[in-house]
C-alpha cells in the first residue's frame, strides 16, 4: 500500500475518559463514488473497531503488503496502534465503526480473551451486525440513558467476538440450519416472548421433536438455553455498567424484579446485587 496518499485523516475525535466504558463515536459509512484512505501513524488514544458490512477494506499491516479484510470481518486497533486502511468505490464497501475508551477497557478485553489489535473473522455471525446497527441508531453523546444502552450493546458485540463464545454455542458441532435460525433469534433478542410451538412450526417439526433436536444441537432445552443467554447478558451488564438491576432484568426479559432475582440466584448461586459487588 503506497505511503504517499494525500487522504490522511487528521480530525481528532478520540478522548481519554475516567468512565469505565464510553463510546466516543460510531456510525455506518458507505463508499460509493470515491476512495477513502485513513492513515494514523501514531494510532488513536482510544480503541477502534470496524465491522465490514459489505465489500472489503485494505489494511497495511506490514510495510507494503496490504491485507484484504472482507465482508463479515472485524478489525480492532488498540490505543496508539498505527492505522492505515483504505476503501475503494469499486468494491461498493460499507462498514460500521466504533471508537471507544474507558478505564475498564483493558479489563474487558482481558476477561473476554480478546486481542487488543487484529483481524477477526465472523462472516457468518449476523448477530454482531444486528447489534452494531442498533448501536448506530441509538448512539447519542448527550443522552445519558442512551449512553448506558449503547454501552450494553457494545458489550454484547465484544462478548460475541470473544473466542470463548464458541463454547457457549455448544462446542464446534455445526447447527442445523433450522435450529441455527432459532438460536439467532434468542441471541439477538433475548427479552422477546417466545413460544416453543411457534418455533416448532417454523422448523416444520412437532413440538417434542423440535425440543429433541434443539437439545441435541445445543446440549440444553429451549427454555434452558434462553435462560442461559439472558443470564449471560445480565452478568455482563451487572459487571460493566451502572444500570439499575431492575432495568437490567427488564432488558433481559424479566419485568418482575423478584422473579428475575430468583432466576438469577438459581443460575449463579448469588443474587444480582451480590454478583455486581464482584466488580
Amino acid at each position: 500500500m503506497a505511503k504517499n496518499s494525500n487522504n490522511i485523516n487528521s480530525v481528532k475525535t478520540d478522548w481519554i475518559v475516567n468512565d469505565y466504558l464510553k463510546i466516543n463515536n460510531c456510525a455506518l459509512i458507505t463508499y460509493k463514488s470515491f476512495p477513502a484512505r485513513t492513515v494514523r501513524p501514531n494510532g488513536r488514544e482510544d480503541y477502534s473497531l470496524f465491522f465490514i458490512t459489505n465489500g472489503c477494506c485494505y489494511i497495511d499491516i506490514d510495510s507494503d503488503s496490504p491485507k484484504t479484510v472482507r465482508k463479515g470481518n472485524v478489525i480492532i486497533y488498540g490505543p496508539k496502534k498505527p492505522q492505515d486502511y483504505c476503501f475503494l468505490p469499486k468494491d461498493a464497501s460499507s462498514h460500521v465503526y466504533i471508537h471507544f475508551s474507558g478505564t475498564g477497557c483493558g479489563d474487558i478485553f482481558k476477561k473476554l480473551n480478546l486481542p487488543e489489535s487484529g483481524v477477526l473473522n465472523y462472516a457468518k455471525n449476523s448477530e454482531i451486525e444486528n447489534y452494531l446497527f442498533k448501536l448506530c441508531e441509538a448512539f447519542s453523546g448527550n443522552d445519558s440513558k442512551e449512553s448506558v444502552y449503547c454501552q450494553g450493546l457494545l458489550l454484547a458485540v465484544l462478548s460475541l467476538l470473544a473466542p470463548t463464545d464458541k463454547r457457549n454455542r455448544g462446542g464446534n458441532a455445526p447447527y442445523s440450519k433450522t435450529i441455527s435460525n432459532i438460536i439467532g433469534q434468542i441471541r439477538s433478542s433475548p427479552a422477546a416472548n417466545y413460544s416453543i410451538e411457534k418455533w416448532a412450526e417454523e422448523c416444520g417439526f412437532t413440538r417434542s421433536y423440535f425440543i429433541q433436536v434443539f437439545k441435541k444441537t445445543t446440549g440444553m432445552s429451549p427454555h434452558q438455553y434462553l435462560t442461559h443467554i439472558r443470564m449471560r447478558y445480565a452478568k455482563e451488564m451487572l459487571l460493566f455498567t451502572d444500570m439499575p438491576v431492575s432495568k437490567i432484568g427488564e432488558i433481559c426479559g424479566y419485568t418482575d424484579y423478584n422473579y428475575f432475582s430468583r432466576i438469577f440466584k438459581k443460575s449463579e448461586g448469588i443474587s444480582p446485587v451480590q454478583y455486581r459487588k464482584k466488580k
